[in-house]
């Protein structure tokens, strides 16, 4: 049975995400990913126009991700339990060191690329805004929870989260 491109679409973001998760936007071939995929490159880039558009879609995939977990979380609950609940479902998106891995990439390609700086701004501030009304709390708390989660990416890139648990 022949996949659509949707279904083709899907394919080729997760495969993104493994590889920009290791090699990054600049070390990643086109070709890994339409391999990884079985499909083309010409096929590729009728699904995506540039490997730029193929990254932001993988970066977009994993702050969704994250948004999806955090309102599962936190259904039913408000200030202090929301926010328990969110950062027990982070430390659980956590446990897959590709999605957080492609994290830190885009935050690395954000320091030097505009296009994506403005892309992962954009996501970062739906996530916070995410975060806030979801909990109800002031600033202080979504700072330091947000803050937090920084932390544990940063221990997940260093292989240390494992000895050094994060709490909130």
């Amino acid at each position: 049975m022949r996949k659509t491109a949707d279904e083709r679409r899907t394919e080729v973001v997760r495969a993104a995400v493994q590889e920009f998760s290791r090699r990054g936007l600049h070390g990643t071939s086109t070709d890994a990913i339409a391999r990884a995929v079985g499909v083309s490159q010409p096929y590729l880039f009728r699904l995506y126009n540039t490997k730029l558009d193929i990254f932001l879609a993988a970066g977009e995939h994993c702050f969704r991700r994250t948004s999806l977990a955090f309102e599962a979380a936190a259904h039913g609950c408000s200030g202090e339990c929301a926010l328990k609940a969110m950062s027990e479902a982070y430390r659980e998106l956590a446990v897959d060191r590709e999605l957080l891995m492609m994290q830190m990439q885009l935050y690395v390609s954000a320091s030097c690329d505009e296009q994506v700086r403005q892309a992962v701004s954009r996501w970062w501030d739906d996530l916070w805004e995410l975060v806030t009304r979801l909990t109800g709390l002031p600033d202080e708390a979504v700072t330091e929870f947000m803050s937090g989660g920084m932390l544990i990416n940063v221990m997940v890139a260093l292989g240390i989260a494992e000895r050094r648990p994060v709490t909130h």
